[in-house]
């Protein structure tokens, strides 16, 4: 084509008439929250933007294949599972002989039912009675019966197909921003694969809804700060989470914390010329709580809707006399260290490649890292040795793999 004989005119908005037409002056955007260019990183340096400059960070298309992608594969997963465990095991199993009739109390409408074998609130089945309370509303007489099949079919596309691969990938964007999109969706399968998680999934169980809200939660408070929306959808999906399962307002005060920790926390560690850190674990969480106590007024008033939803559990929590809702008897809070070493285990098994890849690097270790490792052994020995607990469901029921590791190996002693 042949060349515009216009000429391009230079946008007004340069910091000096002789540098390029991005530069822009210090300070000249500072807005409410902060200096603009200190929360757009790629923003502001003329000597790296220009007319052919790329950014690193993934396009909507890009993203929103890739979770088209995550979201099919998981899809088509858990509908296999479906298919044959449903020919296999077409009544309610185990918990689900609980769950199942509660949900479909919920589905005829009948809110006020409650069996009192069940300990959790009712998130699971409020979320299952929503398409009838729906078609309700607007006048059809159409109602979903709520079979087995069908509770299962939504819990394990709903949550495990859908909530948790997304939550997934976006707290993954969020805490690791240079990783490729193509890593950290291969990385929200292997996750969201892992079998403790994934065959429960299909299962009319709590856990798939629970953890999904709780990554919901854990995503919206790690969100960047700018966003007026997220105070009230950080509490929203906290108090969804806890409706699922109580434990999860330990995971809202964890995405609490964090959320406190990025928005008004120190922005990096100082470091030596070697590159190793000037300050102790301990020492940085002093800075840290000292920092954010100095600027409490900003945290209560960007997190109080999360705060409240937390307070308000304890609130229930005190008046309740518990935790649990129901079968209180076989539901007490016992001080179980040895659950530190099973989880301890677990994470270790999980992190072997990335220990054995350290090991075999050539970096020099430290002697204090082996002789913390021989105490921490010897506190767990201990743990395993006079603070292991054994639930009378544990004991009684066979249809669980711990009931065998209990009976074969762990219940043995050392």
């Amino acid at each position: 084509s042949l060349p515009s004989r216009r000429r391009r005119r230079r946008p007004r908005c340069s910091g000096d008439r002789g540098g390029p037409p991005w530069t822009v002056k210090p300070g000249l955007l500072e807005g409410r929250e902060g200096p603009w260019h200190a929360r757009q990183p790629s923003i502001g340096s003329g000597a790296t933007m220009g007319p052919r400059a790329r950014s690193k960070t993934p396009g909507s298309w890009g993203l929103g294949l890739h979770r088209l992608v995550l979201v099919s594969c998981l899809a088509a997963l858990h509908l296999a599972v479906w298919f044959q465990r449903s020919g296999v095991l077409p009544q309610p199993y185990m918990d689900e002989k609980f769950h199942v009739p509660q949900a479909q109390r919920y589905c005829e409408g009948d809110f006020w039912y409650w069996d009192g074998k069940i300990t959790t609130f009712p998130g699971l089945y409020i979320v299952a009675a929503a398409p009838n309370c729906i078609l309700r509303a607007i006048g059809w007489s159409a109602r979903i019966p709520c079979l087995v099949q069908d509770l299962r079919l939504a819990n394990g596309v709903l949550f495990g197909a859908v909530l948790c691969p997304i939550a997934t990938i976006e707290l993954s964007r969020r805490l690791h921003p240079s990783t490729p999109l193509w890593r950290l969706s291969l990385n929200a399968i292997a996750l969201n694969t892992f079998p403790v998680h994934f065959f429960a999934c299909d299962l009319y169980y709590t856990d798939a809804g629970a953890l999904g809200l709780a990554l919901a939660c854990v995503c919206i408070l790690a969100a960047p700060a700018g966003r007026g929306r997220r105070r009230w959808l950080s509490a929203a999906a906290a108090a969804a989470a806890i409706g699922f399962r109580q434990t999860n307002a330990v995971w809202a005060g964890f995405g609490l914390g964090l959320g406190v920790l990025l928005r008004f926390g120190p922005k990096g560690r100082a470091t030596k010329n070697k590159g190793k850190p000037t300050a102790t674990a301990a020492e940085e969480t002093v800075a840290c709580l000292k920092l954010v106590w100095a600027r409490r007024g900003e945290v209560l008033a960007e997190f109080w809707p999360t705060l409240a939803v937390l307070a308000s559990f304890v609130l229930f929590v005190l008046r309740n006399g518990g935790v649990v809702v129901g079968d209180r008897d076989a539901h007490k809070p016992k001080l179980h260290l040895a659950q530190v070493c099973y989880f301890g285990a677990v994470t270790f098994a999980a992190r072997l490649p990335a220990v054995a890849a350290s090991w075999t690097s050539g970096r020099p270790r430290r002697r204090a890292g082996w002789a913390a490792l021989a105490v921490l052994t010897l506190l767990c020995a201990a743990c395993a040795a006079w603070s292991s607990l054994a639930h009378p469901y544990l004991l009684a029921d066979n249809r669980h793999y711990t009931f065998y590791v209990w009976r074969k190996w762990l219940g043995r002693g050392l």
